[in-house]
């Protein structure tokens, strides 16, 4: 259903797929790194352990 409605706003059906997944936690760390200069280096960290 999502895919249709990405399909519906205009791009190829072959990049809705591309569109729709959902981004890694590295994909985040590195975008918000570059828009906060702490440096995308730190993307390929572990994120932190919440067990402890």
């Amino acid at each position: 259903m999502f895919t249709d409605l990405v399909v519906a706003a205009g791009p190829d059906p072959a990049d809705a797929k591309k569109i729709l997944k959902p981004a890694t936690y590295s994909e985040i760390v590195r975008k918000a790194g570059a828009l906060n200069g702490i440096g995308a280096g730190q993307a390929e960290e572990e994120p932190p352990n919440r067990d402890d």
